[in-house]
């Protein structure tokens, strides 16, 4: 079971535009013997991605024009993340618990679908869960 305390340090996302090699390169790296992959699970971009980007609005009292509203008025921002950290780890269960030492995991290209991990979906990641995740973007056909 996956503790408040899990880093991110075994799970590796890369992402890139459409069309730009990310499903060839997962399939690559997917051959190595160390290296675990799954399907496309899109957590970040339609479970956590979501919930922290209403999060963040709900703490901006002006950004309803009725002042602050939402779960914002029943939690502090620590706490939020606290809870919102582990209903991930509980999502990330299958897909890395079963992970042996020195194994990664290798998300679906589309996991975060932004061209960019400091995305909202990569912030989502960085911020609730992974400090330690890699990220690997792909440019005009070349790893970044």
């Amino acid at each position: 079971m996956l503790t408040l305390e899990y880093s991110g340090s075994n799970m590796l996302f890369v992402v890139g535009c459409p069309r730009s090699g990310t499903t060839w390169v997962q399939r690559l790296l997917a051959t190595h013997p160390r290296i675990r992959t799954g399907q496309e699970s899109d957590v970040f971009d339609q479970y956590i991605g979501p919930q922290l980007r209403a999060w963040q609005q709900e703490l901006d009292p002006a950004a309803s024009g009725r002042g602050g509203v939402g779960l914002g008025c029943y939690f502090q921002d620590t706490e939020f993340r606290r809870l919102l950290k582990g209903y991930l780890l509980q999502l990330l269960e299958p897909m890395v618990g079963s992970l042996e030492p020195g194994e990664l995991f290798l998300a679906g290209p589309r996991a975060v679908r932004s061209r960019d991990p400091r995305s909202v979906a990569g912030g989502a990641l960085r911020s609730c869960v992974a400090r330690r995740t890699r990220y690997r973007r792909l440019v005009a056909g070349g790893l970044a």
